[in-house]
């Protein structure tokens, strides 16, 4: 950013989920975890950043003589030669990442008895307890088990990352897919501090138009091995 070459996440602010402490009590009021000062904040430059669009992750990893992995290179150094369910194995368990571990109480509540449930629901989670001990994002290589078998960090949980790819269904050219100027939805992968099990596996995938951004979605550069 000082030198002008990349701009700043579109929000300083890290916005976690909305929850409940107590089941028992109704009266405990719901709690949004929330950072203010996520990007500038010194304590914080050990953690993924955030709120950026693919536009922002690619020009910065230009700038470091890098480049957004491909979707076939993402997928590769997240499930090894094994082909691993997740970077660690293929078995899930709580604490391993950084993963979204509330429950559902199921507790639906509405705007107003004049609108239709369905359009004024939200939905109340309870905090049991947080395994991960993280509400939000964490600290790049907080978590050592979760590792790669090619000895990448974190990519299971913390934070989506973007990948150079554009959306297409499988099978596909992967060297079509992969050009810089076609228009369309690009790929990121890995889940997030905010995502279940389903979409920590190394496998799952999503897409978003180029100037989506998010709380959850971040991005690694990577480099051809020499």
């Amino acid at each position: 950013m000082e030198t002008g070459n990349c701009l700043s996440p579109k929000n300083k602010t890290l916005v976690g989920p909305t929850y409940r402490e107590s089941i028992a009590d109704p009266s405990v009021p719901e709690k949004t975890f929330v950072i203010e000062d996520y990007f500038g904040g010194n304590q914080y430059l050990d953690y993924p950043v955030v709120n950026v669009n693919w536009e922002m992750a690619k020009s910065y990893c230009d700038w470091r003589d890098a480049k957004l992995p491909t979707e076939a290179e993402w997928e590769k150094a997240a499930r090894g030669s094994d082909g691993r369910i997740y970077p660690w194995g293929n078995n899930f368990s709580c604490g391993i990442g950084n993963h979204f571990n509330f429950i559902f109480t199921g507790n639906w509540f509405y705007i107003n008895n004049n609108i239709p449930k369905d359009s004024g629901k939200a939905i109340s989670w309870y905090m049991p307890s947080v395994c991960d001990q993280h509400y939000g994002t964490s600290p790049i290589g907080a978590y050592p088990r979760n590792i790669s078998p090619f000895g990448a960090f974190d990519m299971s949980g913390n934070v989506w990352e973007w990948v150079s790819s554009l959306y297409s269904p499988y099978p596909y050219d992967e060297f079509d897919v992969e050009k810089d100027e076609k228009d369309g939805k690009r790929v990121f992968r890995g889940g997030s501090f905010l995502s279940f099990d389903s979409s920590a596996r190394s496998v799952t995938r999503q897409s978003a138009v180029i100037n989506y951004s998010a709380p959850d979605l971040g991005f690694r550069c990577a480099k051809d091995a020499p």
